[in-house]
């Protein structure tokens, strides 16, 4: 605990390094031995919660991340309706390709990019995908089904299950 009130990067930093000769992390050493209470401490909580945010902003509210899943204009018109971190020296860009690590203010596409990267992003998409599938879903099985031709809705269903094949 002292190590994370001192300095948070760097035990973040020692959370994800590999060490010398071996190839699993602190943190994926602790998932594969169940080990419940070094994954419940604080240290490993803020790693998970910034890895699952990715660049955004761990105060980001749920609500600002749903508005601009369906309005995605919003991350071009407000940059400070979804803040992402400082382009600093940070241990996901450390990890991440040193090419794409620039400091200063993100451009538009750099904006988007992190918004759509991060894990809570994809899951949410994925959560209305799913949701999609299902309404598209119900609407063909209670529509009246003809022997004869398939409708529009029922090419898309087929299609769309289809690709999941």
């Amino acid at each position: 605990m002292a190590c994370l009130l001192l300095d948070t990067p760097l035990t973040s930093f020692r959370m994800l390094r590999k060490p010398d000769g071996d190839h699993l992390t602190a943190l994926e050493l602790a998932v594969q031995a169940e080990d419940l209470k070094f994954m419940s401490h604080a240290a490993c909580q803020s790693v998970i919660s910034s890895k699952w945010l990715g660049d955004m902003n761990p105060r980001t509210p749920t609500g600002n991340i749903w508005m601009c899943i369906v309005f995605p204009f919003i991350v071009w018109l407000y940059p400070r309706y979804i803040e992402f971190e400082e382009r600093a020296v940070d241990i996901r860009h450390i990890m991440l390709d040193p090419s794409d690590y620039q400091k200063g203010p993100m451009t538009t596409r750099q904006r988007y990019r992190a918004f759509y990267d991060a894990p809570v992003v994809k899951f949410f998409l994925d959560v209305l995908s799913y949701l999609g599938l299902l309404a598209l879903y119900s609407y063909v099985t209670l529509d009246t089904l003809s022997p004869d031709s398939l409708s529009a809705p029922e090419i898309v269903l087929l299609v769309w299950m289809l690709a999941m094949i």
